[in-house]
């Protein structure tokens, strides 16, 4: 994996977030070349000042731990070519595609990323899908595989033992 494609994943753990990031690092660059007299040295600057001002907090602030010199690799002849590779190489990574109860903030997001990353895949992105049914648990597809561990699915699967269960505290 490139340098500035594993520098961007270690701040992003969504496959949307991720592609979200390379969008706009290309509008940045191009506002950095095309809108500016902004020399190769001074694109870093015009990037996360560009992303600051577009973008949320979180996107701008990915661009601010790239160092000074990975942004020479980028030129106002390759730029877009370097993006193209850059996003062919981010379809290439593993996705776990998780079906949760309701949608989960920063922190948690972070948490679950942080596990997957280095119990399953050091690159692993999450793709997060909020589906209510999923409540006591949660679902996940992973290698083209779904897996159910859910109240829901627990309740279907199992109908006589939870209402036995259940009765058995009347």
């Amino acid at each position: 994996m490139s340098t500035m494609l594993e520098l961007i994943c270690a701040h992003t753990y969504t496959a949307g977030a991720l592609h979200r990031r390379l969008g706009l690092l290309q509008e940045c660059l191009e506002e950095a070349f095309f809108h500016s007299t902004a020399s190769t040295d001074a694109v870093a600057l015009k990037v996360v000042s560009h992303a600051s001002k577009i973008a949320s907090k979180e996107d701008a602030e990915v661009f601010a731990h790239v160092p000074s010199d990975m942004w020479k690799e980028f030129t106002l002849h390759n730029f877009a070519d370097v993006i193209a590779s850059l996003t062919q190489e981010s379809q290439t990574l593993p996705v776990l595609t998780l079906y949760v109860p309701v949608a989960f903030d920063d922190a948690a997001l972070a948490s679950i990323s942080s596990w997957c990353r280095l119990e399953i895949h050091k690159a692993l992105m999450l793709e997060i899908i909020v589906k209510p049914s999923t409540v006591g648990g949660c679902a996940f597809v992973f290698g083209d595989t779904y897996h159910d561990i859910s109240l829901h699915d627990i309740m279907h699967t199992h109908k006589g033992v939870v209402a036995e269960l259940l009765n058995s505290y009347v």
